[in-house]
C-alpha cells in the first residue's frame, strides 16, 4: 500500500502580500510616532531655550535694582555719591556703602577702621562687645559702621554696559574710586544680550536728555530700564521654526534695536522696568 503525501487546501503563515500589507501599516504608524516624537522635542527644546532667556533676563534685572537702589547712599554726606555717567546704554553709580571686603579686621573698611565715621561717641560700633542698639544681640551686622565718607571701598562704584552680547557689571577696587582702571572686579550677569537702554527721569517722572551731565546728574531720581535678549547664541535645528523681524522699542518711542531689515531666527524676549533711587535726592 502506498502513502500519498497530500496538501491541506489551508496552510499556516502569512502570505507575501500580507507581509507587504502589515510592513505597510507598520511604517506607517511608526513614521507617526517619530513625527510625534520630533514634534515633542522641538517643543521642549524651544520651551528649554525660552526658559533659560526669561531667566537671564531677571537675573539681570535684579542686580541691577540691588545697586541702583543703593546709589547715591551718603549718609555722611561727604562721599561722592549718586550717578557719575548716564548714557543711552552705559550708566555708572556710586554709593558710600562699606563695600563688599567691609568685615571685622580690615582697617581700609568702615566697620573696623577706628573712626567715629557717624560722629556718636561710640568708635566701630558692631565690633566693640557692646550691644548698641539695646535688643539683647552683642555685635551685630546692623549695628556697624557700615559707612565711612568716601567711595573707594571694593564694589562702591559700579558700572553697566554692554560687551559682545553680555551685560557686563563693573565694580572697582579697594582703594579705587574707577571700575575700569584695570585692578576692580568684572562680572557677567547676563549673556546673550542683543541690547540695553537707559532712560533717566526726574522727580516729577518727566525724561532728561541723555547722556545726562553735570549738575543735571543731580535730578536723577528713577531709571527706566530696557533688556532685550535672545534665545541663545546659535538656532538649534530641531527648535521650532521662527522670524524674528521685529522692531523693538523703548516705553519713549526709541527704537533700540530693528530687526526688520535683517530678520534671522531667534526667539527674543524684551523686558522694561523702571527703578527708583531711593537715596537720591535726599
Amino acid at each position: 500500500m502506498s502513502l500519498t503525501n497530500r496538501r491541506s487546501g489551508k496552510e499556516n503563515g502569512f502570505t507575501l502580500i500580507e507581509l507587504l500589507v502589515a510592513m505597510a501599516i507598520s511604517g506607517v504608524v511608526l513614521a507617526g510616532i517619530y513625527e510625534a516624537y520630533l514634534d515633542q522635542l522641538r517643543t521642549t527644546i524651544t520651551q528649554q531655550r525660552i526658559v533659560d532667556m526669561n531667566q537671564n533676563l531677571r537675573a539681570a534685572v535684579l542686580i541691577m535694582e540691588r545697586d541702583l537702589r543703593m546709589n547715591g547712599a551718603n549718609p555722611t554726606g561727604n562721599a561722592s555719591a549718586g550717578f557719575v555717567t548716564a548714557e543711552d546704554a552705559k550708566l555708572r553709580i556710586a554709593m558710600d556703602d562699606g563695600g563688599t571686603d567691609n568685615e571685622e579686621n580690615n582697617t581700609n573698611n568702615a566697620i573696623d577702621d577706628g573712626n567715629d565715621n557717624d560722629d556718636d561717641g561710640l568708635t566701630d560700633e558692631g565690633v566693640d562687645d557692646v550691644d548698641n542698639d539695646g535688643d539683647g544681640e552683642v555685635d551685630e551686622a546692623d549695628e556697624a559702621e557700615w559707612y565711612d565718607g568716601d567711595i573707594t571701598d571694593e564694589s562702591e562704584v559700579i558700572e553697566f554696559d554692554l560687551n559682545n552680547g553680555n551685560l557686563r557689571r563693573r565694580a572697582n577696587s579697594q582703594g579705587s574710586d574707577d571700575p575700569t582702571d584695570g585692578t576692580g572686579i568684572t562680572k557677567w550677569i547676563a549673556t546673550n544680550i542683543d541690547a540695553i537702554n537707559f532712560v533717566y527721569l526726574d522727580d516729577d517722572g518727566d525724561v532728561l536728555t541723555t547722556p545726562v551731565t553735570g549738575s543735571d546728574l543731580d535730578d536723577i531720581r528713577s531709571v527706566q530700564v530696557t533688556i532685550i535678549a535672545r534665545s541663545g547664541d546659535t538656532v538649534p535645528v530641531l527648535m521650532r521654526k521662527h522670524t524674528d523681524n521685529t522692531i523693538y522699542s523703548n516705553p519713549q518711542g526709541t527704537v533700540i534695536l530693528d530687526k526688520s531689515a535683517a530678520p534671522d531666527q531667534f526667539r527674543r524676549q524684551m523686558v522694561t522696568t523702571t527703578i527708583k533711587c531711593r537715596n537720591m535726592g535726599l
